[in-house]
């Protein structure tokens, strides 16, 4: 790590160890970009310092040191030991908290709405903690709970039961339903700009591996986090950047022999549906469930509404009856 010199040095590129595994493949193609402010502290109070309006830009732009890039972040000894050419380090903990993007035409600064339409919310966090650093990234939890039964092939099931799930019929008879318990889940970004596609959605595996270091007379082990990525999967393309390919350029995480599902895909382990995507029906059977309990869903979506079953109340109807008279009229 060094400083710039100021009077020599404006620009500074470095490649990561990722960028520089894809150059050696011959497959490093930038294609985005984005802006950090990590390293400026816009305002001094934070640092106790007095200043006039007037002296923040000097002070950040000119009389503040600045270091150079650090584009590596684990030691050459823990990079022979490591299976990826990224660090769990350096995918998740760093270049994070890029400069977003607001309504110019709003004065509040973006936010998260999430309504749950399916499921509980057991618990939440407004950071998300490591070995490394915390990060002010949201944490909910929703526990998803499959209930199961033993069913006879060709009797009543008592649990509302996806085939899909289920096992396969065994010599008695018998099988395993499967009654799944779907996640539904309205997200919007208020007072930003809205796009025609406005979320990356990212899965990943979480397990916890444990690292231990025998020193003369003691053994200390310490756990850390490891996010695995995950890929959804994708249909084969035929067409690449405008050229006809004479063999699918098979891109997703499909076993490339007979085309079935890896454990480095998402829909191995679960499907994720979005928008337009998931059936209306079921959408709109759980916007009715949420008016139903007198919850407001604020959702721009037209769905009939919920009618229950007429009330005829007679007015000549009692719920007493004659043993209860028996008892309390013969006393009057």
């Amino acid at each position: 790590m060094e400083f710039f010199n100021q009077k020599e040095e404006v620009l500074d590129v470095k490649l990561t160890q990722y960028g520089k595994h894809m150059l050696s493949k011959g497959a490093l193609s930038p294609a985005y970009y984005s802006f950090f402010d990590e390293n400026i502290l816009y305002d001094g109070r934070y640092a106790t310092l007095t200043e006039s309006q007037n002296n923040i830009e000097p002070r950040i732009q000119e009389e503040t040191p600045r270091l150079k890039t650090q584009y590596s972040f684990a030691s050459a000894e823990d990079r022979l030991k490591m299976t990826s050419p990224v660090s769990n380090v350096e995918r998740n903990f760093s270049f994070i908290n890029s400069l977003g993007t607001s309504d110019p035409s709003n004065q509040n600064a973006p936010k998260w709405n999430l309504r749950m339409l399916e499921g509980e919310i057991s618990g939440s966090v407004p950071y998300l903690t490591s070995s490394y650093q915390t990060l002010k990234i949201p944490q909910i939890s929703i526990d998803v709970k499959y209930k199961t039964s033993i069913s006879m092939e060709g009797s009543p099931v008592v649990i509302r039961e996806d085939p899909e799930l289920s096992s396969t019929i065994y010599e008695d008879g018998t099988y395993v339903s499967v009654e799944p318990y779907p996640v539904m889940m309205h997200v919007l970004e208020e007072y930003s700009i809205f796009d025609r596609e406005n979320f990356d959605i990212e899965v990943f595996m979480v397990e916890n591996e444990v690292n231990e270091k025998i020193s003369r007379n003691e053994t200390t082990s310490k756990t850390t986090l490891e996010l695995t990525p995950l890929y959804f999967s994708k249909e084969p393309e035929y067409i690449k950047d405008g050229i006809l390919l004479d063999e699918a350029d098979d891109a997703s995480c499909r076993s490339t022999k007979n085309g079935t599902l890896t454990p480095e895909c998402v829909e191995y382990y679960f499907d994720i549906f979005v928008d337009n995507e998931i059936d209306e029906e079921t959408l709109c059977a759980s916007i009715n469930t949420i008016k139903s309990q007198n919850l407001y869903a604020d959702i721009d979506i037209q769905c009939p509404d919920v009618i229950s079953d007429p009330i005829n109340p007679d007015i000549y109807a009692t719920n007493v009856t004659e043993d209860i008279c028996d008892e309390e009229c013969d006393d009057q």
